[in-house]
Parts: structure tokens; C-alpha cells; sequence
């Protein structure tokens, strides 16, 4: 029996993680050194999974705070009652649909930071966010082409939603199920 074989029958028999990698160290220092390349890369991605989750997060309790708790205040209806013929004041149904869009907006945050902070809810928190930015930007880009092109600081607002959307789906796609 050779030294490698004596080696793979110990690496069979023993349930030890850490013998395991001293054997692989042993038998083959290249393969160990990939193994350490591929936990460190593991755990940078699980690192970049939970900066995005929580950068999803906050983008999402903030696009919330005006729309769910003072509506009136928002940017949009601050634009839409500038206009002469809309001092009608504040119309019910228009800060019910302002509001609703808040409202998914805060549990949107809300699941992306239980993603961020448990592992075992980390690609589900994905789906939901990757769905959510995914839309926004769906009804942007529609907005951009039928609308025409908004302030400089909704192409702001835009591009970073998009960010968001790229990164939530990278992390969605690359992510295992736990």
C-alpha cells in the first residue's frame, strides 16, 4: 500500500474536518491551497451577500419614509400640487396609492435585512428584493420611454435602483440555497 493510499483510506475513515485538511495538505499542498482559495472566496461572497441585503434594505426604508408616513411631503406630490390646476389639495385616493407603494417598499427593507441578518432566510430576502427592484426599474425605464426623461435627480434615484437590481440578482444567481 502506498503512502497516498494510506493516506485516502485514514481521509475516509476519519469524520474529522481538520485531519481531512492535513491529509490534503499532505498529499497534495496545490489542492489545499485551492481548497483555502475556495473558503476564502466563500466567505467573501457570504460578506458581499450581506452588504447588499443591507444596502437593498436601507435603499428601501428610505423610498419608504416619505411615502408611508408623510405622503404629502414626497417630492412627487410636492411636483404634482406646483401644478395650478391640481390645488385641489390632497385627494384620498392619490395618498392611498402613495402610501400602498410605501408600505411594500418597508417590508421590502424588512425582508432584506432578515436576509442579511439569517443565513437560512438569505435567498428567499433575494428573491423578494431582486422582484422588487426589478419592477421599479420595469416601470422607470416604461416611464423613460412613454413619459419622457425626469429630473436629473430621478436618473440618480434610477441608476441606483438599478445597482440594486444587479447586484441583489448577481448575489440571487450565485447564492446556495441553505
Amino acid at each position: 500500500m502506498t503512502f497516498a493510499s494510506k493516506g485516502i483510506d485514514t481521509m475516509i475513515k476519519t469524520s474529522n474536518p481538520k485531519e481531512i485538511l492535513k491529509l490534503i495538505k499532505m498529499l497534495s499542498p496545490r489542492l489545499y491551497q485551492v481548497w483555502n482559495i475556495f473558503l476564502i472566496t466563500k466567505s467573501i461572497m457570504k460578506t458581499i451577500n450581506i452588504i447588499v441585503l443591507v444596502l437593498s434594505g436601507l435603499a428601501l426604508f428610505y423610498a419608504c419614509s416619505m411615502r408611508l408616513f408623510i405622503p404629502e411631503k414626497g417630492v412627487f406630490l410636492q411636483t404634482y400640487f406646483e401644478n395650478p390646476d391640481n390645488s385641489l389639495g390632497i385627494h384620498i385616493d392619490l395618498v392611498n396609492e402613495v402610501r400602498r407603494e410605501g408600505a411594500v417598499m418597508f417590508l421590502g427593507g424588512i425582508v432584506a435585512f432578515l436576509g442579511a441578518l439569517r443565513s437560512n432566510f438569505r435567498q428567499s430576502a433575494f428573491v423578494a428584493v431582486t422582484v422588487i427592484f426589478a419592477g421599479v426599474i420595469l416601470g422607470r425605464s416604461l416611464s423613460f420611454f412613454i413619459d419622457g426623461m425626469p429630473s436629473t435627480n430621478l436618473i440618480r434615484v434610477a441608476v441606483a435602483e438599478g445597482v440594486l437590481a444587479v447586484l441583489n440578482m448577481y448575489c440571487l444567481v450565485n447564492s446556495k440555497p441553505t
